[in-house]
């Protein structure tokens, strides 16, 4: 079975202000194989991305999942952090973005009170759970 981390970034008040991370963890925490679950002011950051390669290191986690900015600057940072821990950087994955550009315009919203739904798809695209 896999052992899955799943890491949630603040990114500073980006993140954090608008959605509710401990909300976050829970719901990641019931999640079938999740073993950890960890969130950091800035994940990209290299304490953040040490947090990721100890526990790859320690064997509690063989998948990491990043909930953080924008794939496109993250996503190999990421990656480079699981393979310098040992870890085949295909085990990575970027579970969503919380900060896409929908978000970054929701900055009217409570913090913490941004209506977010979460759904869960498998690599087929089809939806396995609401």
């Amino acid at each position: 079975m896999p052992k899955i981390g799943v890491y949630i970034c603040h990114s500073g008040e980006n993140i954090a202000g608008a959605v509710n991370i401990e909300e976050v963890k829970k719901f990641a925490g019931k999640l079938p194989d999740v073993v950890v679950v960890r969130d950091y002011l800035f994940m990209c950051s290299d304490p953040g991305q040490e947090l990721i390669k100890e526990d790859i290191r320690k064997g509690l986690v063989d998948r990491v999942v990043v909930a953080a900015c924008t794939p496109k600057t993250h996503e190999p940072i990421f990656r480079r952090a699981c393979e310098e821990a040992g870890l085949n950087k295909y085990y990575f994955e970027m579970a969503f973005r919380p900060y896409d550009l929908c978000l970054a315009c929701a900055t009217h919203v409570l913090p913490g009170r941004l209506p977010i739904d979460i759904n869960i798809y498998d690599s087929d695209g089809n939806l396995t759970r609401p």
